[in-house]
Parts: C-alpha cells; sequence; structure tokens
C-alpha cells in the first residue's frame, strides 16, 4: 500500500510540473497582446490629465509614484524616473498555467516628464526559461 501511495506521489510530482512545457508560446502572445495594447493607449494617455480619466473609465487599477518619491523609491532598479510621475498598473494574466509558472500580473509603467507628458512606456513580465537538453536541444518552459 505504501508503494502505491508513494508511485502516485512521484508521479503527481512529474505531472505537476508538465503544463509549462506545453503552452506552445501562449504566456508570451499573452505578453505581446498586452504590450501592442498599451502601445495602441499612447495616444489617448500623452499627458497626466488624459491618463487619469483614461485609466479609471478602463477599470484599471493604477499607482501613482511621484517625481520626489521615485528617486528614492526601493524598487527603483525596476523603473526609471523622467523626472515627472510614474503609473503603475499590474494587469493579470488570464493563461492560468502562465499565472502560475512564469508570472501572475504583467506590469506596465507609464512614465511622464516634468511637463505631464508621456515620454516612457514599458511593459515587464518575468522571462520563460528553458531546459537544455544533450545535444543542443532546448526545451521553452512557460514560454
Amino acid at each position: 500500500m505504501s508503494r502505491i501511495v508513494t508511485v502516485l506521489l512521484v508521479v503527481g510530482a512529474i505531472a505537476l510540473g508538465l503544463p509549462p512545457f506545453f503552452t506552445d508560446g501562449a504566456c508570451t502572445a499573452e505578453f505581446d497582446a498586452a504590450s501592442a495594447a498599451v502601445q495602441r493607449m499612447r495616444p489617448e494617455i500623452g499627458t497626466v490629465s488624459l491618463a487619469r480619466p483614461y485609466l479609471e473609465s478602463h477599470v484599471m487599477s493604477y499607482q501613482v509614484v511621484p517625481p520626489e518619491r521615485c528617486e528614492s523609491w526601493a524598487r527603483r532598479e525596476e523603473y526609471v524616473c523622467p523626472g515627472g510621475p510614474v503609473f503603475l498598473i499590474a494587469v493579470p494574466v488570464k493563461n492560468k498555467v502562465c499565472r502560475y509558472y512564469r508570472d501572475d500580473s504583467i506590469r506596465i509603467q507609464f512614465g511622464f516628464n516634468g511637463k505631464q507628458q508621456l515620454v516612457r512606456i514599458q511593459t515587464d513580465m518575468k522571462p520563460f526559461k528553458f531546459l537544455k537538453l544533450p545535444h543542443g536541444v532546448e526545451v521553452d518552459w512557460a514560454k
């Protein structure tokens, strides 16, 4: 009986590791689609006064980092401070496999200069990993 339980646990552990190998590019496709959608927003969020109502009307929660706080912010290495406020948005990843094995959200940053004009858009998601096998074969993990 204990052998059966042990075998089932081993098989279960292996099965939990398999889904990321079968995403067929879905995680990267979701990130690319989000990045493209954000770039299409650019004309509609060109200034701080346009960005706030746009994000609120599309029910996108955001955090604003004022310029004076941006320079001393602990997570500074992830974000660029262009002289004005920085809007931070996290869009949840829809694909369950991607959410659990790669990243749970796509992070978006809108950077505004001192004149309140949009000067930078950045989208981030944890990169996919790959497994290197002998003979130069690489297998993607949650791509």
